[in-house]
Order: structure tokens, then sequence, then C-alpha cells
């Protein structure tokens, strides 16, 4: 993951693609709640859709990446709280990717809910 986020060739940006999906699927699955992954699934697949669909080429993966080390840090340390505030801002900083894609690719002035 770290090197196709420094390299924004199209098969970079696959390999980013499959270990993201991979980040996101690791640590859903490691919750063991039937639940959670439930509602991940379709969302995660459509999220998934709309980052191919609407982006030209990738996301801001530097970002991504770190938003990932936050998240792995602080579980990494066994932090609850700064686990869930990491989640939380990478589930923020993500929604205002898409938002942007979306805009941007669709014309929109305002996408309230994706």
């Amino acid at each position: 993951m770290e090197s196709a986020a420094s390299d924004y060739r199209y098969d970079s940006f696959k390999i980013f693609e499959d270990r993201d999906n991979e980040f996101h699927d690791l640590i859903v699955e490691s919750t063991a709640n039937p639940f959670l992954r439930d509602a991940y699934r379709p969302i995660g697949t459509r999220v998934r859709m709309l980052r191919v669909y609407y982006s030209g080429g990738p996301t801001d993966m530097r970002a991504v990446l770190n938003e990932h080390r936050a998240i792995l840090a602080a579980f990494r340390n066994r932090d609850g709280k700064a686990a869930a505030a990491a989640v939380a801002r990478h589930l923020a900083s993500a929604e205002r990717r898409l938002k942007s894609m979306v805009e941007h690719f669709v014309g929109q002035t305002k996408v309230n809910r994706l």
C-alpha cells in the first residue's frame, strides 16, 4: 500500500485499492460482529463502485494511508478511544472525498447523501 500511494499510475491505483479493501475487510471481520459485517458489505461495495466510477484517477492515497496508520497505531496500542477517534476521522474524510468526486464528475453543486 505504501509504494502504491506514492505512484499514481493505474496499476498502482489497483494495488492500492486491493490493499485498501483488504484493510477494511480485516477490520470488519476482526470485530466478529455479524451486524457490522452485514451492514459493511453493501456499503463497502457501493463506496468502491463510486470510487472507480467517479474517479478519473486515484483518490488521495497518501491521506488514506496516513488515516489507516493512525487506526493501526491505536489498535496496536490497544487504545479504544484513539481507535474510535481515528476511525471517525477516516470515515469523515472518506465521505468528503466521495462527495468531492461526485460533485466534480457529475457537476452537482451540492451532494447531500451518497
